[in-house]
């Protein structure tokens, strides 16, 4: 049949079960992983996930200073774990709401201004200067270990590129036959503090997502199937996706649980627990131009 079809997903967000994983467990498992902060010499403040944040508690008890000379950064990288304790960093609001929004655009692979993790490893690009746009022209060729985008990250698994064989043209020509045409759309209720946010109390809010395809089995479904909830693509193991991707009833605990490992220089950081994000509320497969439409053209 000639045409174009039109997918729609309506996906709800669970943002309370986020937040409830983050107090639960979010913050004692990010805990564990060496090499996200750094103490600022002479401060009292944190550099966490590239943010620098303020620190809680008592600051007399701080590591030792790096040593002076050539090259040794003022900020540098020390065993926290052991120092946490001494400052109570997890119980800081504002480090809590860093690394919010580092887990946030690691899961999905992207800021929340739409800048690549790719080529924005540190921070978003719109908190650069020069000012960076929202970029869609890289490949996986420039992260090949997924230390700045997780091999896992929904920006990553939606769209491979070239992942398996970086570089290569016949790997990105392969990718593009999956590709769609799609776009999102938020619904809620706004909050009535700021036009421009959803309101925080309402839990009936998420996205309305829709594409356009040529061939639903080897654009859509395929997206869906081989890489969205591949439990083993890119080499990882049970994983499937982030944001979409549902994960298995744990009685233990009371939720639908999966995990999450982010890559880095000391060995991967594995997020345990992590419930369903996202809730498939309905949807359809749409044929354009519709048949109301035929009729008319044929009127």
């Amino acid at each position: 049949m000639n045409g174009t079809f039109l997918v729609v997903r309506h996906l709800q967000q669970n943002v309370k079960a986020f937040e409830t994983w983050f107090a639960r467990c979010g913050t004692k498992q990010l805990s564990g992983g060496s090499g996200y902060l750094a103490i600022e010499e002479g401060s009292s403040r944190v550099r966490a996930f590239g943010a620098l944040v303020p620190l809680a508690g008592d600051t007399r008890a701080a590591p030792p200073k790096a040593a002076a000379g050539p090259g040794i950064p003022s900020i540098f990288p020390f065993n926290w774990p052991a120092f946490l304790p001494q400052i109570d960093l997890i119980a800081s609001p504002a480090f809590a709401a860093v690394a919010k929004h580092w887990l946030r655009a690691k899961w999905f692979g992207r800021w929340r201004d739409g800048t690549s993790l790719v080529r924005h490893q540190h921070q978003p690009g719109s908190t650069m200067r020069p000012r960076s746009p929202p970029d869609n022209d890289f490949t996986f060729a420039e992260d090949p270990t997924g230390f700045a985008c997780p091999l896992g990250a929904h920006t990553r698994r939606a769209n491979p590129r070239d992942t398996r064989f970086p570089g290569s043209d016949e790997e990105l020509a392969t990718t593009n036959r999956h590709r769609v045409l799609r776009v999102g759309r938020t619904y809620g209720e706004t909050d009535p503090n700021n036009c421009r946010t959803l309101d925080p109390n309402d839990d009936d809010k998420g996205l309305l997502f829709m594409c356009l395809n040529g061939n639903i089995e080897r654009q859509f479904e395929f997206v869906q199937k081989t890489w969205l909830l591949n439990p083993n693509l890119h080499g990882l193991e049970n994983e499937v996706d982030p944001i979409t991707g549902p994960g298995t009833f744990d009685p233990a605990i009371g939720w639908r649980v999966k995990t999450f490992t982010i890559p880095t220089t000391t060995g991967p950081l594995v997020l345990k627990n992590i419930p369903d994000l996202v809730t498939v509320k309905g949807g359809g497969y749409f044929f354009l131009p519709s048949r109301a439409f035929l009729r008319f053209l044929a009127s």
